[in-house]
């Protein structure tokens, strides 16, 4: 059976990925260990070796790298296989998982005995999740701030035939104006659930002109369940 070009190209891909994980595990575990830092304890109630919270951290950016690293052998780049944002948000994952990582283990192993002969394991547990969750919720805010700064547009301004055109968003509310050179009329709109900044200005430029298709602009908005206001 004869292998399809694509097909092969995936394969190849999926196994430099596996190749690429195995050996930055190898690599970076012994590094680590040269510095002194843990991924392993013996783990007495399992009576086996388990990773520490660094090493789960450690398997994770080598995980993204090899998964990076595969994406490159396939697409013969290293721009494709992520979007910017989903790239973005990796990053962000991994910082705050690193943070919560190290952290973890240096209270852990710094006063985790200590603790153990006053606190209830469970309590302890239950400590670390809420400490977790605390984390994810600023990665959340985080990636959410950067998405909205890189995607805020400047001002948009479209001229059709017989009038003028303008986009602009202020705190968060769209602006839409058109000036037929007797009246500016304007309407606003703001979105009852997430929509990318570049995809109401890729569907302005594809109905703004005309102005006879406005109406499909706002049917668009209606769809996406914006609230319209106007015009005023």
């Amino acid at each position: 059976m004869v292998l399809g070009t694509r097909t092969a190209r995936i394969l190849f891909s999926w196994l430099v990925g596996f190749v690429a994980f195995l050996i930055l595990v190898i690599i970076s575990t012994k590094v680590l260990e040269t510095l002194s830092i843990r991924t392993e304890y013996f783990d007495s109630y399992d009576q086996q070796k388990s990773l520490t919270w660094i090493g789960w951290f450690l398997y994770a950016v080598c995980l993204y790298i090899a998964i990076r690293v595969g994406l490159a052998s396939f697409f013969l780049s290293l721009n494709k296989g992520f979007e910017p944002n989903q790239n973005l948000g990796w990053l962000l994952c991994l910082a705050f998982f690193g943070l919560f990582s190290t952290s973890t283990q240096w209270f852990a192993f710094s006063f985790g005995d200590a603790l153990d002969a006053y606190v209830d394991p469970f309590f302890g547990l239950i400590g670390m999740y809420a400490y977790g969750g605390l984390l994810a919720y600023f990665c959340h805010i985080s990636f959410k701030n950067l998405k909205d700064g890189e995607q805020s547009p400047s001002f948009k301004r479209i001229a059709g035939a017989d009038g003028n055109h303008w986009l602009e968003k202020k705190d968060g509310v769209y602006f839409f104006y058109y000036d037929n050179h007797k009246d500016l009329m304007t309407w606003t709109f703001k979105s009852k659930r997430r929509v990318a900044d570049n995809e109401v200005i890729k569907w302005f430029e594809f109905y703004a002109m005309p102005p006879q298709e406005f109406h499909l602009f706002f049917q668009w908005l209606k769809k996406k369940k914006f609230d319209v206001q106007g015009p005023f």
